[in-house]
């Protein structure tokens, strides 16, 4: 068991108003000069908004003494910060930790860690933290190391399931079909049990292709996920060559179903490529990646672009579109969305999704790079989130929401502050006062 270290937030953390006034952003220094516009998240947000994990090379802690990326969460309530990406005593760990997701109360918290295998190998594997009880394990069957890398861990809302995709072959029980190939799992925490989730239509898993990029309902029962598999009939044969289009489906774990999300408007296979899905607390929509031009009407700009997917009404609606109803005029990509599919935040860099020609002073995009933008399906709008009183002339990206969709952590290269001179990304946290609510201690 080892001790948290915590800072006092004011240290490390700045805060100012944008112009608005109805929102206040918060910024920690991440010093990561490795990420890009393109990047996932490197944050995550816990449902009230209240604990924020995320990564950083910085040395927020007086625990990190090494040069590595860690994993930390801000809690935004008691004002303090704590390193969670421990080695085997109370100071840092020595590799790189990355991708950290936390549970909705912001006890469970999992991430990408770098681990040595016997043979000399290093591989990437999935660390499962209890904040509570401040102990780390590695997700693996039992005693026995996973024989593959592992990646882009999720954990559902209630902390119970933890989602991955591996290349390992020794997780589940019986013949692994595609070999090394990844793969998409479903680890039961309390009863130590893996179920690969990444299986056709008919629950067996596909001989060829790969499953990646998995995101899990509050409950654990629904898991999207993006795949090079043909997952629903008529199933091909077994080939030499991996198919290059991507998928997003999601798989009903209760109902033993998959279903294929990114579909085409007349129910034909999309002529692009998805993927990037990301699905609501409550399992019922997903916002994903495609660069199809038939999943909706009058997509005609050849870019990727973010749709929101309703898995009851079967409906996909363009959330990335331009102002004027047309087309955006630049990429989107990296979706996050809330509990229930109301907010859905991303990144893109169109800069006629909010304002075209006559925009009030600051509002125009005028960086031609990356910014964050947060589309409420309520009201149809979409706004910029990576924004001031002067527009911001640096790349931003990799949102993550918290569950109701008041609190947006993301990544830019706008500086922190007038001594900010440095050439990397930090962490921005845009919190709207007016359902500001900094949430319950930890239990």
């Amino acid at each position: 068991m080892h001790d948290r270290p915590a800072l006092a937030l004011a240290a490390i953390v700045g805060a100012f108003s944008l112009s608005t006034q109805d929102v206040v952003l918060l910024t920690v220094r991440q010093q990561d000069r490795y990420s890009s516009p393109a990047d996932v998240p490197s944050s995550s947000v816990s449902a009230d908004g209240r604990f924020v994990a995320f990564a950083s090379f910085a040395r927020l802690v007086p625990a990190d003494t090494n040069t590595h990326r860690d994993i930390y969460v801000l809690d935004r309530s008691t004002g303090s910060v704590s390193i969670e990406s421990l080695g085997d005593g109370a100071d840092a760990a020595d590799q790189d930790s990355m991708w950290p997701r936390i549970a909705d109360d912001g006890r469970r918290l999992v991430y990408e860690t770098l681990q040595a295998q016997a043979d000399g190998r290093v591989i990437r594997v999935i660390a499962l933290r209890d904040r509570r009880l401040a102990t780390t394990r590695i997700v693996q069957r039992g005693s026995e190391p996973p024989n593959g890398s592992s990646r882009e861990p999720a954990i559902s809302g209630d902390g119970r399931i933890v989602v991955f995709s591996s290349c390992a072959t020794n997780l589940a029980d019986g013949f692994d079909a595609n070999g090394h190939g990844e793969d998409v799992y479903a680890f039961d925490v309390a009863a130590n049990r893996f179920e690969r989730t990444s299986v056709r239509v008919d629950g067996l898993q596909p001989a060829t292709g790969a499953s990646f990029a998995a995101s899990v309902s509050r409950d654990g029962r629904y898991v999207a996920f993006t795949s090079t598999s043909d997952l629903e009939p008529p199933f091909e044969a077994p080939r030499r060559a991996m198919p290059t289009r991507n998928t997003v489906y999601v798989r009903d774990r209760d109902a033993h179903v998959t279903t294929r999300v990114s579909v085409g408007r007349d129910g034909a296979a999309a002529n692009g490529t998805s993927f990037g899905g990301a699905i609501s607390g409550d399992g019922a929509y997903v916002a994903f990646v495609s660069d199809a031009s038939n999943l909706v009407a009058h997509d005609a700009n050849g870019l990727e672009d973010v749709f929101l997917y309703d898995m009851r009404s079967r409906r996909t609606v363009l959330l990335s579109r331009g102002l004027s109803g047309g087309s955006a005029n630049g990429r989107s990509r990296n979706p996050a969305i809330d509990a229930h599919g109301v907010h859905v935040a991303f990144q893109s860099e169109a800069s006629n999704l909010t304002c075209a020609d006559r925009c009030p002073g600051g509002s125009r995009d005028i960086n031609l790079l990356s910014d964050v933008f947060l589309y409420n399906r309520a009201a149809g709008a979409v706004r910029r989130l990576s924004t001031g009183r002067h527009a911001w002339l640096d790349p931003s990206g990799g949102a993550a929401i918290n569950g109701t969709g008041d609190v947006v952590a993301f990544s830019s290269r706008h500086p922190i502050d007038a001594d900010d001179t440095n050439n990397d990304f930090d962490l921005f946290i845009w919190i709207s006062e007016a359902v500001e609510h900094p949430g319950q201690p930890l239990r």
